[in-house]
């Protein structure tokens, strides 16, 4: 049986089906109009073969006041159907958001701002949307995503009103397989539930010190990431291949990729349990005994893998821009992931 359905003007129902049998015996056909379109079924038979094929072409014509109407379900129901294709395809490789990063900086010459500025009224009073409401440095990375398919996506965000606007909804719920990174450890199960936002696992780094996204660029312990500066690749004064630009986590609904603040940029602690939060893989070493390690995207977009080896003070070390300190051996402590 073969079909084929199309929207287009009434009156246009072509004279061949697609699957038809030219010069079979047996043919038949019936034509049903409406007021919105028509429905055209045949049927043909072939004596000599013992074929027998159907074909239903169904040309529909919507008013725009109706399609208009239904355009946000539309829109929605979409947004979840492409989800629910793309949750399988989560891999165990940081390479796409690297070269997504990468892409960008060397496009640039710099990492995005953290956080895109807002354009409300609220800078008349001397206010500023908070850091967490407004849309994160990730919307710049759309281009940058398999092979430019986002691209369009990255046009529709209103990126002066806040991430949870309704007019960023639809691309807000969008689910990004290049953001995520599957891990044993999950926070909450990844949805294709377009009434969810599309989440990430993948954190840029601010700095040492849970303010870090607020210092200024002369602050020993700033990091890549700044709610309201753009680090140039110049400004890594320890550089790029010592600073970790991107942190791997494990996968939680409040890390919604479009938002700013600590959904999308992360401050180390200053304590003893630095790395703790970014331990989220397990692997079996050579004395086969269970191992906790991490992922570190560096600013040269090299892919490193981090554990409990690397001491707090090296690993803060290793999050800020110019603190000065000196790394010996990194490929020992922090080997790259082939």
């Amino acid at each position: 049986m073969s079909t084929n359905s199309g929207i287009s003007p009434p009156g246009s129902i072509p004279s061949t089906i697609p699957g038809a049998i030219p010069g079979s015996a047996g043919g038949s056909e019936i034509i049903k109009e409406g007021a919105n379109g028509m429905i055209k079924a045949t049927a043909s038979y072939d004596s000599q073969t013992g074929n027998m094929v159907m074909g239903i072409l169904t040309q529909l014509h919507i008013p725009p006041a109706i399609f208009k109407s239904n355009e946000a379900a539309l829109g929605e129901y979409l947004v979840t159907l492409k989800n629910s294709f793309e949750t399988k395809v989560i891999g165990k490789s940081a390479d796409p958001i690297s070269k997504a990063i990468m892409g960008y900086v060397n496009d640039k010459k710099a990492f995005p701002r953290g956080t895109a500025e807002e354009a409300t009224n609220n800078k008349k009073f001397g206010l500023k949307m908070a850091p967490d409401k407004r849309v994160g440095w990730i919307v710049e990375l759309l281009p940058y995503f398999s092979n430019g398919d986002y691209a369009s996506f990255g046009k529709l965000v209103d990126k002066g009103k806040s991430w949870s606007d309704p007019k960023n909804h639809q691309v807000a719920r969008m689910f990004i397989p290049d953001l995520l990174y599957v891990t044993p450890f999950e926070g909450t199960s990844v949805s294709s539930d377009a009434n969810q936002p599309g989440i990430t696992n993948f954190v840029g780094v601010a700095g040492v010190g849970f303010a870090s996204g607020e210092y200024s660029a002369d602050n020993k312990k700033s990091g890549i990431f700044n709610y309201d500066r753009i680090t140039k690749i110049e400004d890594i004064k320890d550089g790029p291949a010592n600073t970790i630009a991107l942190l791997l986590v494990k996968q939680n609904k409040n890390h919604p990729w479009i938002a700013g603040g600590g959904a999308s940029i992360v401050g180390i602690s200053e304590g003893p349990d630095a790395l703790a939060p970014f331990l989220v893989l397990e692997k079996t070493n050579r004395n086969k005994e269970k191992e906790v390690t991490g992922i570190a995207i560096m600013a040269d977009g090299k892919i490193r893998e981090i554990s409990n080896k690397i001491s707090p003070e090296i690993f803060r070390a290793m999050c800020t821009i110019d603190g000065g300190e000196k790394i010996d051996n990194l490929d020992a402590i922090a080997p790259i992931v082939k």
